[in-house]
């Protein structure tokens, strides 16, 4: 019996069990009731050694000898918004709900662990199956490093996939190189002197000074960044002031860097630590920046995306297989695992005629078409049998 058998047949369970998870969403590192239940499913698999971390989990699946080791990677956690995409499945959760598509990818690897432990007799080496929670909080993957998910035995590559609302269900997206953006937080401080409004030149206006620092800092990408390089630089929140007659004496300011070179992302740091300060002391002020590294950038390996993407046209065809033109300046923490072993991070088609399927991911309406599951199943399998054969 080939994949493809086995996807159908599995694929009832596996729909029923992405919608448990979307209709009991959880956010972050709570994910304690949907590792209960993916544990549930994977102890009703043979062959499969379990290990629980509450929240994510483990699952280890040998084949018939020894050979490489192989990791599968899906988040599973949800989004702190309230669903409005009618179905009949909606999260029963209050301002909690799989607005990305986590439930799917969960749900697709519990699949594949079933697919692959009735197969472990003709495949060597071994399978990881690792079910990650906080991937929106940028927590998980280091929780399951932390965890010993990379070693013993030691991950040789690792591969994950990701629901994508900009191509049709039935198909997917991959391409070599950068992927996905690195995601560092920034935490600005301007310090000046309180005073009256009507003499501003008795005070130091912070509000001022981080006006003029927003400004210069957009000048990193505009001005200090090769024109053929992603970034962004983003100044999401600003604060300062109590009243309009008041010099405030205080702002701070809350954003986020994104791109895709390592070079790139040591030089922004540099460039706004640079700025920050000495655009505050050009008026007299203080400038105090938190620069908090985060994710780096996904850099997909150029083997690995060979190896997905001839299993991709042996499990779907060829016509089924797209490439991705750029990366996307979203943030991952599957690159923490890349610094581990050489990976892959690609795209499953989740689209179809219903328009709600084509908004973009973390909108409260999106809705995924659960053909995606039975796609991703069958790639990763092939990938991985492919891989370990």
């Amino acid at each position: 019996m080939d994949i493809a058998q086995k996807t159908a047949e599995v694929l009832d369970s596996v729909v029923a069990l992405r919608r448990y998870l979307h209709e009991n969403p959880e956010i972050g590192m709570q994910t304690f009731k949907g590792t209960k239940r993916i544990i549930e499913e994977l102890r009703q698999i043979p062959g499969l050694e379990i290990k629980d971390l509450n929240p994510g989990c483990i699952a280890l699946l040998k084949g018939k000898g020894p050979g490489k080791t192989l990791a599968l990677r899906a988040d599973f956690d949800a989004l702190p918004i309230q669903e409005e995409s009618e179905l009949d499945f909606a999260s029963k959760i209050p301002n909690a709900c799989h607005a990305c598509g986590h439930d799917m990818h969960g749900a697709w690897l519990v699949g594949c662990a079933k697919i692959l432990a009735s197969m472990a007799d003709q495949f060597n080496g071994t399978i990881k199956f690792l079910f990650q929670p906080g991937e929106e909080t940028l927590e998980g993957a280091k929780h399951m490093i932390a965890n010993g998910c990379m070693e013993n035995p030691k991950v040789d590559a690792i591969i994950a996939a990701h629901a994508w609302p900009f191509a049709p269900a039935g198909s997917v997206a991959l391409r070599s190189g950068p992927m996905m953006a690195s995601s560092d937080m920034i935490d600005i401080t301007i310090q000046g002197r309180a005073g009256h409004a009507a003499q501003p030149h008795r005070s130091i206006d912070a509000v001022f000074i981080a006006s003029q620092v927003v400004t210069a800092l957009q000048g990193i990408v505009a001005r200090q960044t090769d024109a053929l390089e992603p970034a962004v630089v983003t100044i999401g929140t600003i604060n300062g002031g109590t009243v309009r007659n008041i010099i405030a004496p205080e702002v701070t300011m809350t954003g986020t860097v994104r791109c895709v070179s390592k070079e790139v992302r040591k030089n922004i740091q540099t460039q706004m630590e640079r700025i920050v300060t000495n655009v505050a002391q050009a008026f007299e002020g203080k400038g105090l920046l938190n620069y908090e590294l985060g994710t780096p950038p996904v850099i997909n390996d150029e083997a690995m995306v060979s190896l997905v993407r001839a299993a991709a046209i042996q499990a779907i065809g060829e016509e089924n297989v797209r490439s991705i033109p750029s990366p996307v300046m979203g943030g991952e923490d599957f690159s923490l695992y890349m610094e581990h072993a050489p990976g892959i991070f690609f795209r499953i088609g989740s689209t179809n005629d219903d328009p709600r399927t084509h908004l973009i991911a973390h909108n409260p309406k999106i809705r995924f078409d659960e053909k995606a599951l039975e796609v991703a199943m069958k790639v990763l399998c092939q990938a991985a049998l492919n891989y370990l054969q």
